[in-house]
C-alpha cells in the first residue's frame, strides 16, 4: 500500500500560518520519523509527501527540503508534491529544484 497524501510538519524549520487557527496542532511537529513510527505496522510501503502550505516565502525552501529528504535511501518517500507558484519571481528556481525524479509541482487552486 502507498500513502498518496502525506503531510509532514517541521515547525522548527518552517512557518505554517494556517496552524495559527488550529490550537491543537499549532507549534507541534509531525516529522518523518513520527510518520514512520505511527505507520510501521500498517502495511504502507511508501508515501508521497504533499506540501503543507508553509508561508509563501518559504515554499521554495520547503520543496528543497523534502526533495532532499526523499533522496535519502531509507526515507520511504516515493515522491514529493511541492507547492509551486508560476507567477512568482522564483518560478525558475522551483523548476530547477523539481528536476529530480521524485519531485512534482502542485499549483495553487489546482
Amino acid at each position: 500500500m502507498i500513502d498518496t497524501h502525506q503531510h509532514l510538519i517541521y515547525p522548527d524549520r518552517f512557518r505554517y500560518p494556517w496552524l495559527d487557527d488550529v490550537p491543537a496542532l499549532s507549534g507541534k511537529a509531525f516529522l518523518l520519523q513520527d510518520y514512520r513510527r505511527t505507520t510501521q505496522d500498517s502495511g504502507i510501503l511508501g508515501t508521497l509527501v504533499m506540501e503543507a502550505d508553509v508561508s509563501a516565502e518559504q515554499s521554495l525552501e520547503e520543496a528543497r527540503f523534502f526533495c532532499a529528504l526523499a533522496s535519502e535511501p531509507d526515507s520511504g518517500i516515493l515522491g514529493v508534491i511541492a507547492a509551486c507558484r508560476p507567477g512568482s519571481d522564483s518560478f525558475g528556481e522551483y523548476l530547477d529544484v523539481l528536476q529530480r525524479p521524485m519531485c512534482f509541482a502542485s499549483f495553487p487552486g489546482s
